[in-house]
């Protein structure tokens, strides 16, 4: 694969990435039964009448290590490396600015002409 292809390949990967997030929390938000499942008296009691169902997003980019952790009857999947710890910090700021989508720097590069507008 030529250097061209490749920025264009990671291009379309940010962009689809992207696309994904947006796509999740419109099928969230246009959800009724996920609404009315966060209206349940259950729920309400325990999480107050103002809860509501939401998630956010922190997009980036780099490497990863991925190994499995646990015993013969449950395996789980670990992801190691700094970029994850940039991601986590990129959700706390999820919450702190109230956004649903946060992007680093790195992967807005990354993102075509089109989605950067």
């Amino acid at each position: 694969m030529t250097q061209a292809e490749m920025a264009e390949y990671r291009e379309l990967v940010a962009d689809k990435a992207l696309i994904c997030a947006v796509k999740t929390i419109q099928e969230i938000n246009r959800a009724q039964d996920l609404q009315a499942y966060s209206r349940h008296p259950k729920i309400s009691h325990k999480f107050g009448e103002k809860y509501c169902i939401k998630m956010s997003f922190s997009l980036h980019t780099g490497k990863a290590c991925e190994g499995p952790i646990g015993s013969e009857f449950k395996v789980d999947a670990i992801y190691i490396s700094k970029e994850i710890q940039i991601g986590a910090r990129i959700d706390q700021l999820c919450d702190l600015y109230n956004r649903e989508i946060l992007l680093s720097n790195d992967l807005y590069m990354m993102l075509s002409e089109r989605a950067k507008e």
